[in-house]
């Protein structure tokens, strides 16, 4: 075997690998998952996006994510939690926050001799957004639930998801 396409098989490997890990803690970042309480129910294939609360008698709540940050979401972000927790249908919305002072740090100095860089901390003003989600799983499903909600997150009534979107 020629040593080039050992070399070529390796970094594939190691490519794979890479893209694998990072796959893995990309999963883990959803803001809409991070914040999740309710019930978890199997995985869905597919869900969507509503505009308004589904028919109580079609669906079941099944649980609510209510969280601000400086990221800006999108359906994707919403439909990908929304599958992760057994829910085909979500309704979300975002509203801005206001703005929220984060610190960062930038490079002042490069040490030469030690290899190192002097940093100082600056601050960066950031938009703000105020993110809701209302999670839904159609009867027609079936199934059980793997886990019961936390606290009151699912009850008989579904709490409104703020009407001041900026989608």
């Amino acid at each position: 075997m020629c040593p080039l396409n050992k070399s070529r098989s390796r970094w594939h490997l190691v490519r794979g690998l890479i893209m694998g890990f990072s796959a893995l803690v990309l999963a883990g970042c959803n803001p809409f998952l991070n914040d999740y309480s309710g019930e978890r129910w199997p995985r869905v294939k597919s869900a969507h996006v509503v505009m308004q609360a589904p028919s109580p008698d079609d669906v079941r709540w099944i649980g609510r994510s209510d969280f601000t940050s400086t990221s800006q979401l999108h359906d994707a972000d919403a439909i990908a939690a929304a599958k992760a927790v057994g829910a085909d249908k979500v309704e979300w919305s975002d509203a801005d926050d206001g703005k929220k002072l984060e610190w960062t740090s930038v490079p002042v100095a490069w040490n030469v001799w030690q290899g190192k860089a002097g940093f100082i901390p600056i601050p960066v003003v950031k938009e703000q957004f105020r993110y809701q989600a209302r999670f839904y799983r159609s009867d027609s499903l079936g199934g059980h639930a793997i886990s019961a909600g936390a606290g009151d997150a699912v009850s008989k009534t579904v709490p409104p998801v703020h009407t001041g979107e900026t989608r």
